[in-house]
């Protein structure tokens, strides 16, 4: 629906061709008119199509929740005056192809929605004002935490105070709680032709005033925007970080012919900003820009302190990618007049990491460096410039041990800094940086950011001397010097030291760091502290930096000496806590602090066999001879500042009892009787099972002989039988 006219900002919107575009669903059968019913509820379905109509869905809503809304019809309100806004809209409103027009007064269609969708309207030559500089102003919605608009498009002419955007003013909580619900936002296939006037600073954009990304992502696909822009950035006003999580802000296909009338703010953003931490990308792909105001001059960005710092000092990664026609390439600052800047820091900082050298002439490796670098400021050399600073910050940023052979790149790069900061002008910085980054003329465009991003050194407060030295002392004991002869030789090597040089403070700190490390268990530096305790014992001043330099560190020391108790029962700790003796949540040492504070308070502990036997201790308590009591050892337990503890007997918690009472004891005696019944039916049983064996021995060979006697009786019966009828053969 947008076709462009010759000259700036004569993007217009054919409404009939828009509304050809939308696919007129019917609205479900159960919508209802809006005339039709007095009160709204969640989940329902009504019909807007008139100005009247439009103002009572305005005030009859207050925040019902999936509430869905059709245009009916092609609303003109030139006859509302100072039209609020529908505040707090959480649902859908489907304009299905029809316009809004001659909308006038203090918000767009919306002042707030969230969690909502809004797709297939337009709203025709708006008029908003707004003086309110606390108010977020859009010519969709003024301010959302979650919203998708699709299809739709505004025209005309806003001006307020606050923050203001063509679309959408503001999208995203400023500051976001870890208890707040964080929505993705989506602004597609839509559009803006206005004119944005008198906003608060950058937070003006064509397409949304501000962006606040806070643990979500913003995608910004297939729009155009058009029109006279006073201040801030041509599709975003300002975009904001404010959490630790993953952030994202995708912009693409988006066609730009809006004059900005502000040199200072940046082409696409008015202002970009990242919190310290997380991961932030930025991205922008295929976005023609058509600027015919003189004002683009490659600055594209504006950007805030924090913004594309050296990767080798920012706890935050901030990508970026703008597609406009190739991609361009942000180069941190460089003063062009003498080559100092970020890229020289980043170069400085490598060589201080690898030159292998205790102490060096800083001022003149930066001048040399500086120098080489500001001979790369040319149209040609930028690419170049690209490469070297991406290699120092991916060195810088994996932490790369010079010397190892591991990356070749890496080898020819650092010692061709190294030759440069001690003064070779012929050395090569191009050796090994554009194989590892290849950046190139052809396929990236290149530009210097505006703004420094050095970084203030960081304020370091170490302990005091004296409490470094008792911890080098007990760390000497751990190690096994006596501790006379710790304290002496700990005492001779402080006193090397100058607190009022820079350089003697930073080797006061590694060694701190060191003896802290060793008291945590830190196995990689076992080596260290030996060599520093070889250093004490020869008397040599130890000169190491650990990652502490003076030039990274403004650094202080403790006037508040600490106590560190040193003794060679005890477990060294480094951050100068009290160590505690006992772990009084140990049971092993709760039992034994049982058996301490009773027979300190004069109670006898029995044994077992007594402790087992029920009638002795019913009879020793029933005597008088014995009490029975509970106790609570915790309740006698005080901790002291130190963290210590002590036995206090008097606050022991001690509860009386009684035989009659104390069930326990009866459970004991019956179940040694049970004991017994139960041994004396087992030998029982044992004698009527060997009786059993008896009987069944005593069968088994009556069984044997009966058989044997039949045999026997049966040979007998068939002799006879064989006698007869032989006697009968021989008388016949």
């Amino acid at each position: 629906a947008i076709e462009n006219q010759e000259g700036v900002g004569k993007i217009a919107y054919n409404a009939s061709k828009f509304a050809q575009e939308v696919e007129h669903n019917i609205p479900d059968p159960t919508a209802q008119n809006i005339n039709d019913v007095s009160s709204l509820f969640g989940g329902g379905r009504y019909i807007v199509s008139s100005a009247d109509e439009l103002v009572k869905l305005k005030d009859m809503y207050k925040g019902e929740s999936n509430i869905t809304i059709y245009l009916g019809d092609t609303i003109d309100m030139k006859d509302v005056e100072n039209w609020e806004g529908i505040s707090n809209f959480n649902g859908t409103f489907d304009g299905r192809g029809h316009t809004i027009t001659n909308l006038n007064g203090s918000q767009g269609l919306f002042a707030s929605a969230n969690n909502a969708t809004i797709q297939n309207v337009g709203l025709e030559n708006v008029n908003i004002k707004n003086t309110d500089y606390n108010v977020d102003v859009g010519g969709i919605v003024g301010h959302s935490t979650g919203i998708t608009i699709d299809n739709c498009y505004v025209t005309g002419d806003i001006s307020v105070d606050g923050c203001v955007g063509g679309l959408v003013g503001c999208i995203g909580d400023e500051i976001l709680t870890t208890s707040s619900t964080t929505m993705d936002s989506k602004i597609t296939n839509s559009g803006a032709c206005v004119n944005l006037k008198d906003g608060s600073g950058t937070n003006m954009g064509g397409i949304c005033g501000r962006v606040n990304i806070c643990h979500n992502s913003i995608e910004i696909d297939n729009c155009n925007v058009a029109g006279e822009l006073q201040h801030g950035g041509t599709v975003v006003g300002s975009v904001l970080y404010h959490t630790s999580s993953t952030n994202t802000l995708s912009i693409k296909e988006v066609s730009i012919d809006m004059v900005n009338q502000n040199r200072d703010t940046g082409t696409f953003f008015g202002y970009v900003s990242n919190s310290s931490v997380g991961q932030n990308f930025i991205t922008l792909e295929n976005v023609k820009y058509t600027d015919k105001s003189e004002h683009l001059s490659g600055n594209l960005l504006k950007y805030s302190a924090n913004w594309l710092v050296a990767e080798s000092q920012a706890a935050a990664q901030n990508i970026i990618n703008i597609g406009v026609d190739k991609s361009m390439v942000i180069i941190p600052y460089i003063d062009l007049t003498n080559g100092n800047g970020d890229v020289t820091e980043n170069l400085l900082e490598i060589y201080r990491n690898h030159a292998g050298k205790t102490e060096i002439n800083e001022n003149n490796a930066k001048s040399n460096i500086a120098k080489k670098i500001a001979e790369f400021v040319t149209s040609d050399g930028l690419s170049e410039l690209a490469n070297i600073n991406k290699t120092a910050c991916d060195i810088l940023k994996e932490d790369y041990k010079y010397g190892d052979g591991s990356n070749t790149d890496y080898e020819d790069f650092i010692k061709q800094i190294i030759l440069l900061a001690e003064g070779d002008e012929d050395a090569d910085l191009t050796a090994g940086s554009t194989n590892h980054a290849g950046y190139n003329n052809a396929s990236y465009n290149f530009a210097i950011s505006t703004e420094s991003q050095i970084i203030p050194k960081d304020e370091l407060t170490i302990p005091s001397i004296a409490t470094i030295e008792k911890t080098l002392v007990a760390a000497m004991i751990m190690l096994g010097s006596k501790k006379e002869d710790a304290e002496g030789q700990a005492r001779e090597f402080l006193s090397k030291y100058d607190v009022d040089d820079e350089n003697d403070r930073a080797y006061l700190a590694n060694i701190n760091n060191i003896l802290c490390k060793y008291g945590n268990n830190d196995e990689d530096y076992y080596s260290k502290i030996f060599d520093l305790y070889k250093a004490v014992q020869k008397g040599n001043k130890y000169e190491e930096y650990d990652r502490i330099y003076p030039y990274s560190y403004n650094i202080t020391i403790s006037e508040e000496d600490r106590d560190v108790e040193i003794t060679h029962d005890k477990v060294y700790v480094p951050n100068y806590e009290p160590v505690l003796d006992w772990n009084y949540e140990d049971p092993k040492v709760q039992e034994a602090l049982q058996k301490y504070t009773l027979r300190k308070i004069g109670i006898k502990i029995i044994d077992d066999t007594q402790a087992n036997s029920a009638t002795w201790l019913t009879n020793m308590i029933n005597c008088g001879l014995a009490q029975f009591a509970y106790f609570d050892i915790n309740s006698a337990i005080e901790r002291q500042d130190d963290g210590k503890c002590k036995i206090n007997i008097e606050k022991m918690n001690v509860e009386n009892t009684s035989v009659a009472n104390e069930t326990s004891l009866q459970e004991i005696e019956d179940s040694a009787n049970i004991k017994k019944a139960e041994a004396t039916y087992e030998a029982d049983m044992r004698k009527i099972n060997r009786k059993e064996t008896k009987i069944d021995t005593q069968l088994s060979t009556l069984e044997a002989e009966r058989s044997s006697i039949k045999t026997e009786k049966d040979t007998l019966k068939s002799v006879a039988k064989d006698n007869v009828d032989m006697t009968f053969k021989l008388f016949s």
